[in-house]
């Protein structure tokens, strides 16, 4: 969801890559319709989150953001493979938003999560992963971004 100005109001920028992700789903011991784990794929990465797609929701997906923000009834466990030969990146994480994208064949699911725990291992890597994948960014893009946050 854009901005009516069209800036993105992110604090850390986001790098579009196709990332395999591993998510377990912790609850409590109360069975809630959803998946035990699934696998995902990365659609985008920064150092506050990144946007899933899947294609095993379903309807029960909507659980995922019950309670408040910063204490939603769900955590992800997620494990992100940035390199094949690497051990994969651990962060827990809650959803903000979800989405399904009608424009694919079969419905895919897309879905908004904020880290909440990343180690500073794993935060030192993503971001040494994402400045290497990152293009540098135009003079206009950075004097936007610089008016945006103030």
């Amino acid at each position: 969801m854009g901005s009516p100005t069209g800036l993105d109001k992110r604090r850390f920028r986001r790098l579009d890559i196709a990332l395999d992700v591993t998510v377990r789903i912790e609850t409590d011991a109360k069975k809630t319709g959803l998946p035990e784990s699934l696998q995902a794929s990365c659609r985008n990465l920064s150092l506050d989150g990144l946007c899933l797609e899947t294609s095993r929701l379903a309807h029960s997906a909507v659980k995922l953001l019950s309670g408040r923000r910063g204490e939603r009834d769900y955590r992800l466990c997620l494990e992100i493979m940035l390199n094949p030969e690497a051990p994969p990146l651990q962060a827990r994480g809650e959803v903000c938003w979800y989405n399904v994208d009608h424009s694919c064949l079969d419905f895919v699911y897309q879905v908004g999560v904020e880290f909440i725990e990343l180690p500073p291992q794993s935060r030192t890597m993503l971001k040494r992963y994402i400045r290497k994948h990152c293009r540098p960014r135009s003079p206009l893009q950075l004097i936007t971004s610089f008016f945006a946050r103030s």
